[in-house]
């Protein structure tokens, strides 16, 4: 989905980077090609999901039925008179579990076109909550009967099945950024204004006692790693260009208004909900194979959306006492990147210390292993991003990393049990 307004003009010098950037782009071209290639010819290129669940939940459902119902009604009696933690979760392609069907396989490269989320209206294809596949047109999304419960890979049905509890609904949506979710009318520039304000209104009326969220993403990382801000890597001497390359990458965020988006999401899930706590995950670390950004650039774009989650957070904490208690963040461990200079593991083959075995997607890592050369790379085979999408959203062992930090914080605040 395409930034709105002008495009931050190219840098008007070379950068200073390292020599080594022009065999970069013939092995990122090399690669890209290979990629097509297979996609062009591999086996079950278009073909549906096999789905696991009966009726979809539709965008158009209302909150009393398979999103308030059937959850509930699957699960084993409760015996306690307590009744089940209730937890809810939207937001984009990370808490939807993208790369994964609703049967919960991870889908290969060759469904890499045909899966990526359609132009204009969102449909949550190819994502673990949902039983559309590839291909499926542009329209309303639509979510498997259990919302990706019973598979486990998307980080909240992980927490759901860490707290024992089986009232669970999944509203995410892979593609979508926060105006979307927003009571916003629809302009010409931007007419998914307000796309999926419907299944937040729905998530609400759901009453949760738990919200959990990852969002602000979207359209940022996408424009910037393989979109119309790919000019800023161009700034790609760290001694000497950092700054500039923040200015390319802050004019963008800025004109996004991202903080001051998810500032208004997040009051409207408090202040439209008596009880519920809303947990945040921070972004992670990923490089994908075919992004022409060094890992500093990627790691800095990362560190700059999440600190617009982490301003939009504060602003709702310093908004009142009524809400401070209520959401906090989350950190998943650094998916390392094994690239040199990182960190301080001198004991895995780069010449500078690395921050560790990579946990980057083993495509990932071929890539990075070839640009690094002769500072050697950290490599491992123990990958936290899937391969499907070259190297950006997490496996199911990523996946269980954002469960983890999430868990950590739920427990410490005493969210684990229903409020009343």
């Amino acid at each position: 989905m395409p930034v709105t307004g002008p495009s931050p003009a190219a840098p008007s010098s070379p950068a200073v980077g390292r020599p080594r950037r022009s065999l970069v782009v013939i092995a990122v071209v090399a690669l890209v090609a290979g990629l097509l290639a297979l996609l062009a010819s591999g086996p079950g290129a278009g073909a549906q999901a096999t789905s696991t669940t009966a009726t979809p939940a539709t965008l158009g459902t209302t909150s009393t039925t398979a999103a308030s119902t059937t959850t509930t009604a699957s699960g084993p009696s409760d015996t306690t008179g307590v009744r089940p933690l209730r937890i809810r979760a939207f937001g984009d392609s990370v808490t939807a579990g993208y790369g994964f069907f609703a049967d919960g396989t991870e889908w290969p490269i060759t469904d890499l076109l045909s899966c990526r989320p359609p132009a204009g209206e969102f449909n949550d294809r190819c994502s673990s909550n949902s039983t559309l596949g590839p291909g499926a047109p542009a329209g309303q999304p639509q979510f498997s009967a259990d919302f990706g419960l019973a598979n486990g890979v998307a980080w909240p049905a992980q927490v759901a099945k860490a707290l024992g509890t089986v009232d669970y609904a999944n509203y995410a949506v892979t593609g979508s950024e926060p105006a979307d979710w927003m009571d916003l009318a629809p302009e010409p520039d931007a007419p998914d204004n307000g796309y999926l304000h419907g299944l937040l209104e729905r998530l609400v009326a759901d009453e949760p006692d738990l919200v959990l969220m990852t969002l602000g993403a979207n359209p940022l990382l996408a424009d910037f790693l393989t979109g119309p801000y790919m000019a800023c890597a161009l700034f790609s001497d760290e001694a000497t260009q950092r700054q500039l390359f923040l200015d390319c990458i802050d004019g963008v965020i800025d004109e996004q208004l991202v903080a001051q988006r998810l500032t208004a999401i997040y009051i409207e899930v408090l202040s439209a909900t008596t009880d519920a706590k809303v947990l945040v995950s921070r972004y992670y670390l990923a490089i994908p194979a075919i992004a022409l950004f060094d890992e500093w650039q990627v790691q800095t774009m990362v560190d700059q959306v999440n600190a617009q989650v982490e301003q939009a957070v504060a602003a709702v904490k310093e908004s009142g006492a009524e809400f401070e208690s209520r959401i906090a963040l989350a950190e998943p461990a650094r998916f390392n990147s094994g690239w040199p200079g990182t960190g301080q593991d001198a004991t895995c083959g780069a010449t500078l210390p690395a921050d560790g075995p990579s946990h980057q997607s083993l495509v990932a890592q071929v890539m990075l292993a070839a640009r690094a050369g002769s500072e050697g790379f950290c490599a491992s085979t123990d990958p936290w991003t899937i391969d499907g999408d070259t190297g950006i959203h997490p496996n199911r062992a990523g996946h269980e990393q954002l469960a983890t930090s999430a868990l950590a914080v739920i427990r410490a605040n005493g969210w684990d049990r229903p409020a009343s």
